[in-house]
């Protein structure tokens, strides 16, 4: 039976597939840090349960599907259900658990409520339009499985509705299924080429079947993007780690599994939730697999941040083109933080980096740093997302130089970007403190916390 409802209530969580297979799923890494997050903010106590290393899921019933955990309804007030399931035991025992009026949510992977999931359709929208404002015509198309209602089939079901909307000549050759996974996606676009149809770029439903398709075109003796341009779908880690960067729909893990906590406290409390689905929207992040410079979207020229739109630029306007750029470049690689907040850290980076060459006083920028460090690490946002903003001033010293006589050497200021580099780093793999030298020689130092302040939960676009 449910705990009492008003006693601090407790959030079971568990995934419908193997979470640890020799190293954590990124997927519902995020979503968890997103669950963890919300159950502390709502004053939640948090059981989560997982499968590991048995290519079974946990579940609260014991079968030869699945690997038996201790978390069910009879410890927990409501229970938070990530899918896709990997067995249909799963399926008929969360639906008969939700019809028999125990609370219970889904967290992606659903077309019907009750539910949190990601604005697939949107996503799919933004990547044709994006490849059509290129010039693709013969786009291709690896879906994910063969299954009704879920992520797998709303993205096909959207790729071919959005391609007829775009006027986009629609071919069932250059569609195949990869089975969201990269053995899949690399058999998918055999199968494509193979037909002998011609395309020019492909969309793939997620981003474990894209990096199959990347090796799969290579092995086919196609180039991405030179060849072939394409895009995934979730923003994993992994698609960083690509060469080239793959351009992704960002999938809101994190927000996916903070409002998953909200929409189950609702049936906690009795509201009537059975056929709410809340969408989070998703968003498009321009790497180098579509053509388009690293982290730089389409729509911003990039000759309007490399050279002065006037031989009397101002400061302000130095300013404002460098926020604009670092500003879209970093919120592509953001998680959590919104743009506008973006926006915010962003331009004040730039004003203490324009300070700290002005006055010969490096330690100005190295202390901004950190205290933007240290927010981002409180929002349990990516900290890697800011070198890309680091990178941009370094290409834009030619720019600056025009409105800030250089004090110091070119070396030094290399210098000084290399430690603000160094300092990203060490922090982003959860180094418990960043260094700087100040001016006198000494090592300042500052303590990352990776929670979440109270102060970002006014936040709801995730």
């Amino acid at each position: 039976m449910p705990l009492n409802k008003h006693a601090r209530p407790t959030i079971g969580v568990l995934a419908g597939w193997q979470v640890f297979a020799g190293t954590p799923d990124s997927f519902l890494g995020h979503v968890f840090r997103g669950i963890q997050a919300a159950a502390h903010d709502r004053n939640c106590n948090l059981l989560m349960a997982c499968g590991i290393d048995t290519g079974q899921p946990a579940w609260p019933l014991i079968s030869p599907e699945v690997a038996f955990v201790p978390v069910g309804p009879w410890n927990t007030d409501g229970l938070i259900i990530v899918s896709p399931f990997t067995s249909e035991v799963g399926e008929r025992y969360a639906q008969d658990l939700i019809s028999s009026g125990f609370p219970a949510v889904f967290a992606g992977d659903r077309d019907a409520g009750p539910a949190v999931v990601a604005d697939n359709v949107g996503g799919i929208r933004q990547a044709l339009e994006h490849l059509v404002k290129h010039g693709h015509r013969q786009i291709a198309f690896v879906a994910g499985r063969h299954s009704e209602h879920s992520d797998s089939d709303v993205r096909l079901r959207a790729f071919e509705t959005e391609a007829q909307s775009l006027n986009l000549p629609f071919d069932p050759n250059l569609v195949a299924y990869g089975s969201h996974n990269y053995a899949g996606g690399f058999q998918a676009i055999q199968q494509i080429v193979s037909r002998g149809v011609k395309f020019t770029a492909v969309v793939s439903s997620n981003d474990r079947s894209a990096i199959g398709v990347l090796d799969g075109l290579r092995q086919a003796g196609f180039v991405v993007p030179q060849d072939i341009a394409l895009i995934g779908f979730d923003d994993r880690l992994e698609a960083r780690a690509l060469a080239p960067s793959l351009t992704t729909v960002h999938y809101p893990m994190f927000g996916l599994g903070y409002q998953a906590v909200e929409l189950l406290l609702k049936a906690i409390k009795g509201e009537p939730v059975i056929n709410k689905l809340v969408r989070i929207p998703t968003r498009l992040v321009i790497r180098e697999s579509c053509g388009c410079l690293q982290g730089i979207p389409s729509d911003i020229k990039t000759d309007e941040i490399k050279k002065p739109k006037s031989p009397e630029i101002t400061r302000e306007q130095v300013i404002s083109q460098l926020t604009q750029g670092m500003t879209e470049t970093v919120h592509n690689e953001s998680f959590w933080l919104s743009q506008k907040e973006v926006a915010y850290l962003v331009q004040r980076l730039v004003e203490a980096f324009l300070v700290s060459l002005e006055q010969k006083d490096p330690p100005t920028f190295h202390l901004m740093i950190k205290q933007i460090l240290e927010r981002v690490s409180a929002r349990g946002d990516d900290l890697f997302a800011w070198q890309a903003a680091v990178t941009i001033l370094r290409d834009q010293l030619p720019l600056i130089r025009q409105i800030v006589p250089m004090q110091l050497s070119h070396h030094r200021e290399e210098d000084m970007l290399h430690q603000v580099r160094v300092a990203i780093s060490d922090a982003a793999r959860g180094r418990s403190t960043i260094g700087v030298k100040l001016r006198n020689g000494q090592e300042a130092e500052n303590r990352v916390y990776l929670v979440k302040t109270e102060e970002t939960h006014e936040q709801q676009d995730y």
